[in-house]
């Protein structure tokens, strides 16, 4: 499996990555230029996360217009970013706790906070948004918060990899549950490479980002809670994902719930004839390839590419895991990049793609229990 499909598959970024510039530094002030320039400092501490980066507050994509990311500005210092990319008109708002204006507009944001050695930088990438803070300090912890405002109550479902999953509260756990998000699991890493503990706190509707440092941490640090848009479902039934994919190899069809789809689990690189329309007697082409297809045990899962004639556009993806929860339920991560702007159909065709994998969950649980 290549990078790209490993980062969808293993759902692993909600980044932290701790640098330098050389040595151990003094901390800066908000007004030194040592944490104001964004694409400065990742360049130099994770350059591949700059490449990331989607102009979508100037010129968005086919993903962002959807998605309606309104760019911060002194009066709203948040972000209402959609529940997933198969949402609906609901958002989840994000706030850095101590924001208090911006220091520039760029693809990458730039925000002041109260302390003078924090900023924080909202970058979004074709995977999610981003929200990195800048911390020029010494301390043996640092920390950063964020305020998370949803569209009801929420309860955090903790994967295994540590992404967290927000779901609303009166969900069942038994029950097939569609969640609101997740961010992904938290990482961290120095400038020498070096992999530094870190974790989430969940309060009041608050998210603490903590990276453990020492005296051989070097500095500026970026942490960076990482908000995906994939869709998360809960199967509601006790089962690893290496137990789906055994399902999925007995009989594909019987709970992949697309029109054309075979019933043998189909192979690396074998080319599918899809047709996604709900109706049987009406063809909507969807042709894919398979891209990737994998069993690690507690871990499985496949994607797909879209090949020309597809209505999502080629190059498209989507890519499907199974994993669970530390409780040990199921749970199914539905990644996807679709490259046709439908305007005003958009709304309607990720309606019928959040039902479909609904669906396909609902299937799966049926035939695990």
């Amino acid at each position: 499996m290549d990078t790209r499909r490993r980062f969808l598959a293993l759902c692993s970024s909600a980044t932290v990555i701790v640098g330098c510039l050389a040595g151990v530094v003094a901390p800066a002030t908000a007004s030194s230029g040592g944490i104001d320039d964004a694409a400065a400092l990742i360049e130099r501490i994770a350059p591949t996360l700059l490449d990331e980066t989607v102009p979508a507050w100037a010129e968005p994509t086919s993903r962002n217009v959807d998605q309606g990311l309104v760019r911060p500005t002194d009066e709203e210092l948040s972000v209402a970013i959609p529940i997933s990319s198969f949402g609906g008109g609901d958002v989840v708002r994000i706030r850095p706790v101590g924001a208090t204006s911006v220091l520039s507009s760029s693809d990458i944001v730039v925000l002041a906070s109260e302390d003078p050695g924090i900023n924080n930088y909202i970058q979004p990438h074709d995977g999610g948004v981003r929200f990195l803070s800048a911390i020029d300090s010494d301390a043996t912890m640092a920390s950063v918060s964020y305020e998370m405002d949803f569209p009801g109550d929420v309860r955090v479902d903790q994967l295994l990899d540590g992404t967290m999953v927000f779901l609303p509260v009166d969900s069942d756990s038994e029950d097939v549950v569609q969640a609101y998000g997740a961010i992904r699991a938290p990482w961290a890493l120095d400038a020498a490479g070096r992999s530094l503990p870190t974790h989430f706190d969940w309060a009041s509707g608050v998210l603490t980002q903590i990276v453990e440092t020492d005296d051989a941490t070097q500095y500026p640090v970026l942490a960076d809670p990482d908000w995906g848009y994939e869709l998360y479902i809960s199967a509601g039934i006790q089962r690893t994902g290496g137990q789906a994919f055994n399902e999925l190899s007995r009989c594909f069809n019987c709970s992949f719930p697309v029109g054309g789809a075979p019933a043998v689990f189909p192979n690396v690189g074998s080319m599918i004839g899809l047709n996604a329309s709900p109706i049987s007697w009406v063809a909507v082409p969807a042709p894919v390839r398979v891209a990737n297809k994998y069993n690690a045990g507690t871990v499985a899962g496949f994607g797909f590419d879209a090949l020309a004639g597809h209505f999502d556009g080629e190059g498209s993806f989507v890519q499907f895991t199974f994993t669970q929860n530390q409780s040990g339920s199921l749970v199914l991560q539905v990644m996807a990049n679709v490259k046709n702007d439908l305007g005003p159909g958009n709304a309607a065709n990720t309606a019928l793609a959040s039902a479909k994998w609904h669906e396909f969950a609902s299937n799966l649980r049926a035939k695990l229990q």
